[in-house]
């Protein structure tokens, strides 16, 4: 009896305990590694956390849209994630999100809305973009070469100038690069080499130009039907004009595609922003707001210029650099065109060259 009665107050107090451990850090498996690596991050900057010491709760909540998590000032931390928005993520916006908040609660960090030279925030701070600018966006490109100066200003405030923070590519020096041509389209052949995803674009070519108009509420996509040799180093560049747009929504270039699911986009909408993205990640690379006028007259036609080299993508709006990211994997060698809500894309001509 005595023995049970031992035993029975050992488990009341096991359970106790793990109900105490439960309540002052718990953490869902999904954002386990994520906590892992900050804390890896931290002791690279001689920071030592103990995390299931001083306690952390991490849980998942439905936070509404533009909201992906909030940091609660208690004791312990504790960080809410946005259930949809995680699922949605990819790692690196994962890892961004993460870091992000458990600055705020456990590095004493405040959100910062500094910008540097080329429109890109210092810090993975930044605060609510339109305190800066009203055109500005929440993107942060947290990934590949950026991301190592993003974690090192989370750590320490220093906010040196990263090579990229001003980078300027010459034009020129990408065009004289030696080349194959591997498409010259003039649109003057047949509207049936585009393959649409469904058949709510209607496709004319007319006196040299490609016209799809799009009158659904939602964007749509139109391949070329020609299988290309296209292997990683290229140059694609297209002449468009954007019409009838909803100001927000984007048309461009669809590249580096296997399907409608899994592609890489560029193009700019009519509130003079240039957007660079990965469908199949979730992920917006760049979204860039150009501020000089005299770089394009995004009421008319503009040359857009992609190219793809060394595993970095060039983006050129008018032989004016816009923007130098690094990328995943190419997902296929298909190309095309996206085109808005109720919107119309006239396309002027169309090259691809292959880079030697």
């Amino acid at each position: 009896m005595i023995k049970s009665t031992i035993l029975s107050v050992l488990v009341v107090g096991l359970v106790f305990l793990t109900s105490c451990k439960s309540d002052w850090y718990n953490v869902p498996e999904s954002t386990e590694p994520y906590v892992e690596k900050f804390d890896t991050y931290a002791q690279q900057q001689g920071i030592e956390f103990d995390f299931e010491e001083i306690g952390l709760i991490i849980e998942f909540s439905n936070l509404g849209e533009d909201t992906a998590a909030r940091c609660n000032y208690e004791d312990p931390i504790r960080i809410e994630l946005d259930e949809e928005t995680w699922a949605e993520a990819n790692e690196d916006t994962r890892e961004a999100i993460m870091m992000r908040y458990m600055a705020l609660g456990f590095l004493n960090r405040q959100n910062t809305n500094a910008v540097f030279p080329n429109g890109e925030w210092t810090s993975l701070m930044r605060g609510t973009p339109y305190e800066v600018d009203k055109k500005m966006h929440h993107t942060l490109n947290y990934f590949g070469f950026r991301k190592p100066y993003y974690v090192d200003e989370l750590f320490t405030e220093n906010r040196y100038w990263p090579w990229w923070a001003d980078h300027q590519t010459s034009y020129d020096s990408i065009h004289e690069l030696e080349s194959v041509t591997l498409l010259n389209e003039q649109f003057l052949g047949d509207v049936n080499v585009w393959e649409q995803t469904n058949m709510t674009l209607e496709a004319e070519i007319n006196n040299g130009e490609f016209r799809l108009q799009n009158g659904s509420n939602s964007s749509e996509i139109a391949f070329y039907d020609h299988d290309l040799d296209m292997e990683d180093d290229f140059k694609m560049e297209c002449i468009i004009k954007i019409e009838n747009s909803n100001s927000s929504d984007f048309s461009g270039f669809i590249w580096g595609a296997s399907d409608h699911n899994a592609y890489y986009f560029t193009g700019y909408d009519l509130q003079h922003n240039v957007l660079i993205s990965n469908s199949k990640e979730n992920f917006n690379y760049c979204f860039s707001y150009v501020e000089n006028e005299n770089i394009a007259d995004f009421l008319n036609y503009n040359k857009l210029t992609v190219v793809h080299l060394n595993d970095l993508v060039y983006v050129f709006l008018n032989e004016n650099f816009v923007y130098l990211t690094d990328i995943h994997e190419l997902y296929g060698d298909r190309f095309g065109f996206k085109v808005g809500a109720n919107s119309t894309l006239g396309v002027d001509r169309l090259t691809i060259e292959q880079l030697k």
